[in-house]
This record gives C-alpha cells, sequence and structure tokens, in this order.
C-alpha cells in the first residue's frame, strides 16, 4: 500500500464531521447515535484525506461493534481526534495487541463482526507516516476510545487545559 502523506495545516473538526456525514445513514440502520464533539476549530498538521481515512476506519469499526442503541461519538481538539464507542471494548491484553495486523480478528472472529483484521493496523501506519501516534483505552462494556495525536501548528497559544 502506498502511504505517501501530503501533510499541511487542517481543521481536524472538518474531518470529523466530514467522517460522521459519509456513516450518518449506516449509523441509522444500525439504531446508533453517530455525533461529533468539538469546541471549535481543532488544528493540526497531517494529510486531509488520510486523516479521514483513519478516522472512517475507526468510525467503521465502532459501528459494527456497537450494539443497538449506543453511541459512537468523534472528538475533535487541536492535534487529537478521538472516535469513542459504548460497545464491548477491548480487554487489557487486547489493547496491547489491537494494532497488531489481524489479531482482533483471529481473537474475536467467531464472536463479533470484525471485518478484515486490517482496519487498525492501516490507522497505526498512516498516523505514524504523518509523525502522529494512536492508542486505545478501554472500560469493557462502558467506553472504548481510539485517540489519534498529531502535530498543531506551532503558532497556537498554550492550552490552558
Amino acid at each position: 500500500t502506498d502511504f505517501s502523506v501530503h501533510s499541511s495545516e487542517i481543521d481536524l473538526a472538518e474531518v470529523a464531521e466530514d467522517a460522521v456525514r459519509r456513516y450518518e445513514q449506516q449509523a441509522d440502520v444500525f439504531g446508533l447515535s453517530l455525533v461529533v464533539a468539538a469546541d471549535g476549530p481543532s488544528p493540526a498538521i497531517a494529510d486531509a484525506d488520510r486523516v479521514l481515512q483513519v478516522v472512517s476506519n475507526l468510525v467503521e469499526n465502532a459501528l459494527r461493534l456497537t450494539p443497538r442503541g449506543g453511541e459512537v461519538r468523534v472528538v475533535a481538539a487541536p492535534g487529537e481526534l478521538r472516535v469513542e464507542d459504548t460497545g464491548p471494548g477491548l480487554e487489557l491484553e487486547d489493547r496491547e495487541r489491537a494494532f497488531e495486523r489481524f489479531y482482533l480478528h483471529e481473537r474475536y472472529g467467531r464472536e463479533r463482526p470484525v471485518g478484515t483484521g486490517l482496519g487498525l493496523a492501516i490507522v497505526k501506519e498512516l498516523t505514524e507516516a504523518m509523525g502522529g501516534t494512536v492508542e486505545v483505552t478501554s472500560q469493557p462494556g462502558r467506553l472504548t476510545a481510539f485517540t489519534v495525536r498529531l502535530a498543531v501548528p506551532a503558532r497556537q497559544p498554550a492550552s490552558t487545559a
């Protein structure tokens, strides 16, 4: 796969909205709410198409795994995108290996609709190609969050948070 990356200053809130628009109908069909949460512009240095690919992969996984009536949120902040879901989540040993190709597919393929097993590996490769990082946190059955962190344009005033 060609992971060429053309980074520029982008707004992660816009990318989040694009991704949500793209999956709104699917969320409706699955009986899930899919929402964007952003406190205004969320600048980052990244490749907009690649970030959209990353978020789309994460949203697609979340929609597949979250039971009806659940919620998937795409949260944007400067240099950060987080996809949260109320699905079954991941135990600690799975979180450590979640981004390995096919690991979750082999682990859960018979009990969960897990897709090809490449989604998270691609998320990690694309994110790292943009100089970013991705991690997962999970409270199984309550909240699972995949957080992608990317460079922030230099002139941003430091956040007080």
